[in-house]
């Protein structure tokens, strides 16, 4: 392992793999990532220091991950067909080691007027479209300023206003042993325009034992009256890194609902960013996260209320088992101006060993005074008394824990209305739960 700083790494990793990056030659791009990189030069990693990042250290990341996948690996499709969904008949675009694949992919016919493509794509074919959300995000550091500095690719999806996409959107993220010490950089694009209307799956999985990252982030811009159903499922492998940041902003009477769900990692962190910018947006932030082994999985989020008359919910659970570690810091930001706001948040942990551990902190900073807000959080084990009573009609300990555990889950999991991704779910928790 090089003895330089991890930012240091960083920098030499930029200035190698520059002319191979996607849009070198587009000037703004090319200014909008030396300055990206300098952001991130000038933050490096979070530390325990940073208060968003208090219960979560990063050093594994900064030790194990060198460079970029510049070259994805082989894949076929039946490597991939056990995790498309083909109940759903979804429009699916696979990336492999964070390149797009179209010989894994099938877009299918899409409405008039609407775009789905990749971001490399559009790089080379129509750069100017990409401008106004890459060429100017000057906020970002961290691994978001990481991300904007050495994109390789990822999903553009946009809609006209009035458009419907009946069929769901499946973007399968793919790690093969190609990605070992390397990280993947997605970037996705979901453009609602007013009043229209669509499901995104956004899909992480790995077929590797390699250590990797997956440093992604995900723009949602919904306009007036669009509603966007927006899942997130990560089950990476056992050594994998992940990082990933959804950031929203949502124009008047637009709703967005999200579901994450994170099952697999050795270190997972989940930002969401949600900008409540017009009178009667609202947001829906739904997570569940199952934690075994050594695994430790951290959720930030931070709703602003900006305006008036504005909706907000949240409800996050976690199931933690061995040593695993859990994290739920969530933030909802009223702002003077949004009277009338209502904005909810609840965080339930369930610790199944005496070894796992939870560190939940929701917050809300009220800056005005006609609002109806509530949070509150719960830690707990399984309930003795509803375990008794289960073995008491013949239903052994192991099975009893088991059943009371998805049903803690199982109340999360029905709010997916897409009923084959419902059902994978639960059979992928089932598989989880002691005694599955």
């Amino acid at each position: 392992m090089s003895e330089k700083s991890a930012t240091e790494r960083w920098q030499h990793a930029f200035s190698e793999a520059a002319d191979a990056l996607p849009g070198a030659g587009v000037d703004w791009l090319k200014a909008s990532r030396t300055n990206a990189l300098a952001r991130f030069s000038a933050s490096g990693f979070p530390t325990r220091h940073d208060e968003e990042w208090k219960y979560t250290g990063v050093n594994p990341i900064e030790k194990d991950i060198e460079g970029l996948v510049l070259k994805p690996g082989d894949l076929s499709f039946e490597a991939i067909s056990p995790y498309l969904l083909n109940d759903l008949g979804c429009h699916t675009l696979v990336f492999v080691d964070g390149h797009y694949d179209p010989t894994l992919s099938a877009t299918g016919d899409l409405p008039p007027g609407a775009t789905l493509t990749s971001v490399n794509t559009l790089l080379r074919e129509q750069p100017e479209r990409l401008r106004p959300y890459l060429g100017n995000d000057e906020q970002t550091r961290w691994f978001a300023a990481l991300n904007q500095a050495l994109l390789i690719d990822g999903v553009y999806l946009e809609l006209p206003p009035d458009t419907i996409l009946e069929s769901p959107v499946h973007l399968l993220f793919v790690a093969t042993d190609a990605s070992d010490q390397r990280a993947v950089q997605p970037r996705n694009l979901i453009l609602a325009g007013a009043r229209s209307r669509a499901t995104v799956i956004e899909h992480y999985v790995g077929l590797t034992e390699a250590r990797y990252l997956t440093n992604g982030v995900t723009d949602v811009v919904a306009a007036e009256g669009a509603l966007l159903f927006h899942h997130k499922v990560q089950e990476e492998g056992d050594h994998a890194y992940h990082v990933g940041t959804m950031r929203s902003r949502q124009a008047a009477d637009s709703q967005i609902e999200s579901h994450s769900i994170a099952l697999g990692g050795r270190i997972v962190r989940n930002d969401v960013y949600a900008r409540l910018e017009q009178n009667g947006a609202r947001c829906t932030l739904n997570g569940l996260f199952l934690g075994s082994g050594h695994q430790h999985i951290d959720n930030y989020t931070w709703v602003d209320h900006l305006v008036a008359q504005c909706t907000s919910s949240e409800n996050y659970k976690g199931i933690l088992d061995g040593h695993a570690r859990g994290v739920f810091n969530g933030r909802v930001r009223v702002q003077p101006d949004a009277q009338q706001t209502e904005a909810m948040q609840s965080n339930a942990n369930l610790l199944l060993s005496r070894d796992a551990e939870i560190d939940t902190k929701p917050q809300l900073e009220i800056y005005a005074d006609d609002v109806k807000c509530s949070h509150g959080a719960t830690v707990g084990e399984l309930d003795p008394t509803a375990i008794f009573y289960l073995q008491s009609r013949g239903i052994d300990i192991g099975a009893a824990r088991s059943l009371l555990t998805f049903a803690f889950a199982g109340d999360l999991l029905r709010h997916i209305e897409l009923a084959p991704l419902r059902k994978r779910l639960e059979e992928i928790a089932i598989a989880r739960l002691p005694n599955g």
